[in-house]
């Protein structure tokens, strides 16, 4: 069991977590949650506490929270059952409702089962919608989460393959919810079941392809992110320093006519006119 790709990830992930700290995991009790949690008390981390959001939109909703309840507890962890007051009309309103239902966990890390698959469905999406660069970073393995909690996905860079292989290996049987399969249920399943099939065969290797285009977009992001950090220093330390020398210059020429350096000095203490210093620190 150690020995696998998807133990190993794991352990690398959690390697850098304290004894103490709590962890919120998204369990739905499908595939890659259930590899995800089971791996993860595998690797002997401490703290879990499964969360199993019920969107209350099929009405075999109730008896799947509690099967994924069942599981966790088999695996020694408590799941906390969130049933949403209101049923989620669309994908955008079901994922805002799981992560709020994970924040109000108030664990100091929280962990999505997300996979290389989740990133190339996620990437078509926004690009079939007009992303622009800052959408091309796709999902990242760690980044900030609400009221301080860190969110990591430990599973991001693993194809789903490799979740199902270790799934079978430990006698693992997750949950199954139907609409997954439906292409006109959610966009995301008429990416899964049209879109991705059809590229695969352009690219066999489309997850590393794809996984490859979101780092070379953080990069690049991060890249024009520093750069126009830089650029807008210089320009309000720019300003800054002419307005200074604005000061200083007007009663050494009396106020300055015009045409004279004094006046010039006057429009970046001002609103500044078009094209001029002024106008370009604002």
């Amino acid at each position: 069991m150690t020995h696998d790709p998807l133990s190993a990830v794991v352990r690398a992930h959690s390697a850098g977590w304290l004894p103490d700290d709590q962890v919120a995991v998204g369990f739905s009790g499908g595939p890659d949650s259930c590899a995800l949690l089971h791996a993860m008390v595998a690797a002997g981390v401490g703290g879990l506490l499964g969360v199993h959001v019920d969107h209350g939109m099929r009405p075999e909703s109730a008896g799947d929270a509690a099967a994924a309840a069942a599981l966790a507890a088999a695996w020694g962890v408590p799941c906390q059952v969130v049933r949403l007051a209101t049923a989620p009309r669309n994908e955008t309103e079901a994922r805002e409702g799981r992560h709020a239902a994970l924040a109000a966990a108030g664990r100091r890390i929280v962990a999505l089962g997300h996979t290389a698959d989740d990133q190339v469905e996620t990437l078509l999406l926004r690009i079939a919608r007009g992303t622009g660069i800052a959408g091309l970073r796709g999902m990242s393995a760690f980044e900030p989460g609400p009221a301080g909690a860190a969110i990591v996905r430990p599973l991001l860079e693993l194809p789903r393959d490799a979740i199902m292989a270790y799934l079978d290996r430990h006698g693992i049987v997750p949950l199954e919810d139907p609409t997954n399969a439906d292409p006109t249920f959610a966009d995301r399943n008429l990416v899964r079941h049209g879109a991705v099939p059809a590229l695969r065969q352009v690219n066999p290797r489309l997850a590393e392809a794809v996984g490859r285009l979101a780092e070379l977009a953080r990069e690049d992001d991060d890249a024009l992110g520093a750069w126009a950090a830089r650029e807008l220093a210089g320009l309000l330390g720019a300003g800054a320093g002419t307005a200074e020398a604005g000061t200083e210059a007007g009663p050494t020429r009396g106020g300055g006519g015009a045409g004279e350096p004094g006046s010039e000095a006057g429009p970046a203490r001002g609103s500044g006119g078009a094209g001029e210093p002024g106008s370009e620190a604002g």
